[in-house]
């Protein structure tokens, strides 16, 4: 492994005045390519993609220092409103006052105790997972494993359980974002939601439809008993709205 960047040598990347062909070979497979530029310019490649420059920092020491010791002066970038389309304002997309106020709410969810009884819980979904599997049978193990994924976010952090077409539903719509995210050009370009190209359309449609199960299940749960889960923390406050999707 090679040392972190301790220079103020300016890194080196894909030549490019406006980067059009940059974006290009991002889109067409982003991490074998992204892959190769770390390994032709180093732990820190800079680049311009659609005329705008982009850093790519690959060694741990110095993701450490942009992710943690310099977080404070280090925004996120306007990228951040597309990923917004699928987690609104959480803890993943806010920043200043509204991250903190959320960081510390839902630490509330995360203390060893907690997740001493998420583990509990993980290895209940997982024998129950283990039950329909057959050593005789084919299994698709994507599939087996992304059902899987969401039975645990159900159970561990809405205490709550997804019947099978709930399940098909937010898989199918999770692979529909990824999908957008790791290589769509409206991603890249930030073209706005509204604009009805097919991959937009069907970004839409999956948004709509990861809303409709998660608000059934915040539904359910207000109605019955409270818990100190994830999403007890979550519903036991008023929500902002500066919260809310934009």
């Amino acid at each position: 492994m090679s040392a972190a960047v301790t220079s103020l040598t300016p890194p080196t990347g894909p030549s490019g005045t406006f980067g059009v062909r940059n974006l290009v070979r991002f889109v067409r497979g982003n991490l074998p390519w992204l892959r190769r530029l770390a390994t032709e310019h180093g732990d820190i490649v800079r680049m311009k993609m659609l005329g705008r420059w982009w850093f790519i920092v690959s060694h741990p020491d110095d993701i450490e220092r942009v992710l943690v010791k310099d977080a404070r002066v280090m925004k996120r970038d306007s990228g951040i409103g597309i990923v917004r389309r699928v987690l609104g304002r959480g803890l993943l997309t806010s920043e200043g006052d509204l991250w903190k106020r959320q960081r510390k709410l839902m630490s509330q969810a995360f203390t060893p105790k907690r997740i001493a009884e998420y583990a509990t819980a993980m290895v209940r979904v997982g024998d129950v997972a283990l039950k329909r599997w057959r050593i005789d049978a084919t299994t698709n193990l994507h599939q087996e494993m992304s059902r899987l994924t969401m039975e645990v976010v159900a159970d561990v952090l809405f205490g709550a359980s997804m019947d099978a077409a709930d399940v098909e539903t937010v898989s199918g719509a999770m692979e529909v974002a990824n999908e957008f995210f790791s290589g769509s050009p409206e991603a890249m370009l930030k073209v706005p939601k509204w604009v009805p190209t097919p991959r937009n359309v069907g970004m839409n449609r999956a948004v709509a439809a990861l809303d409709r199960v998660v608000y059934e299940i915040i539904a359910k749960r207000r109605e019955g008993q409270a818990k100190s889960d994830l999403l007890g923390t979550r519903t036991g406050a008023r929500a902002l709205p500066s919260e809310s999707k934009p």
